[in-house]
């Protein structure tokens, strides 16, 4: 009689429905669930690098993702057999208008659940078929927690959006620790550790200021030469740019070299005792001849005393060339091209 009014209330529990979507709500968690353990998996991995490198306090901080990932796992797997535990015992929730004591924990933690994990949607409608069958009061009790509500305390830590606490943070990095076979530093150890590179770098710092001190002065000593050398390259670039073609270098560099010859004759003169007599002049045909490199009057001072035309001629094929250092004060007459490039002028 119970069945046939709750037929016609719409209140009788549809058990092929409650299978189908079992079977759907256990596909969908293998699912999560592989997607689930590789964000554990890529956190743990993670957390082991840091502690590896020493970074404690950062690994403390990403551990927390790691107790999340872990909640939603556990959370999972006990969704999971609760609605296995249902389909087996259907048959209870069937022949009972009220909720088995023996099943209510399981009725009650799968409406919570589907109160806190809104990407469920099966679960949802499974919730809404216990909704029916046992009345909201009783779902709303199980959503809210009231008092013998009969939800399961572990579905309710493993789903709560509180962030673990510290010392649950440690615990799983010790766990971490220990899985991987690394030594955690303790707070009184760390504090030892620091205390004794301070007095460390204390004692060390007096030596070193003075090598500073050292370092300095041969920067600065290096420095100086650094920049003498830079100033002699410099000077070198310059004296290689100051004229602007070959033409002008190549004259510049005949007239340098014609006035050392010059210089370089009339010093051989002034060393070499003068053959003959001082007092009796030379051959009446001997000319002075004085040389000039350029259109403009030599500035040297210096003139150029030969022999007359066919001895200076014969000299000339020899490869001889007398100097003799006289006034530049003396008159100039005539002009007479060489075929060095100079010019020649006559007494």
């Amino acid at each position: 009689m119970g069945n046939k009014m709750d037929a016609l209330l719409g209140k009788d529990f549809k058990t092929a429905k409650f299978k189908s979507l079992v079977e759907l709500v256990s596909l969908r968690i293998a699912v999560w669930e592989k997607q689930h353990h590789l964000r554990c998996m890529q956190a743990q991995s993670d957390v082991v690098a840091l502690l590896k490198l020493g970074h404690q306090e950062s690994a403390l901080l990403l551990v927390e993702l790691v107790i999340t990932e872990q909640n939603m796992l556990d959370a999972y797997s006990m969704i999971e057999n609760f609605c296995n535990l249902l389909v087996e015992r259907v048959v209870l929730i069937e022949s009972k208008r009220e909720c088995p004591d023996e099943l209510k924990e399981a009725i009650s933690s799968l409406i919570f659940a589907a109160s806190k994990c809104g990407e469920m949607q099966d679960l949802e409608k499974i919730s809404s078929m216990f909704v029916k069958r046992y009345g909201k009061e009783f779902a709303s009790n199980a959503v809210v927690l009231c008092n013998n509500c009969g939800v399961s305390p572990k579905i309710v830590l493993k789903l709560s959006t509180h962030r673990p606490n510290t010392e649950r943070k440690l615990t799983m990095l010790k766990e971490i620790a220990v899985a991987n076979g690394i030594d955690l530093h303790h707070e009184g150890d760390r504090d030892q550790s620091q205390t004794v590179t301070q007095d460390t770098n204390e004692k060390q710092l007096i030596p070193h200021e003075s090598a500073n001190k050292d370092g300095q002065e041969h920067c600065i000593d290096h420095l100086s030469t650094e920049r003498k050398q830079g100033e002699k390259i410099h000077e070198q670039v310059m004296e290689r740019w100051k004229y602007k073609n070959f033409k002008a270098a190549a004259q510049a560099a005949y007239k340098l070299a014609a006035h050392a010859a010059v210089a370089a004759k009339a010093a051989l003169e002034l060393l070499q005792p003068l053959d003959g007599d001082h007092d009796h002049p030379r051959k009446s045909n001997e000319k002075k001849y004085e040389t000039q490199f350029d259109d403009q009057p030599s500035k040297s001072g210096i003139s150029i005393q030969g022999y007359g035309n066919s001895e200076r001629k014969n000299d000339l094929e020899r490869g001889i060339f007398y100097a003799k250092v006289i006034p530049s004060s003396s008159p100039r007459h005539e002009k007479t091209e060489t075929n060095t490039g100079g010019h020649l002028k006559e007494d």
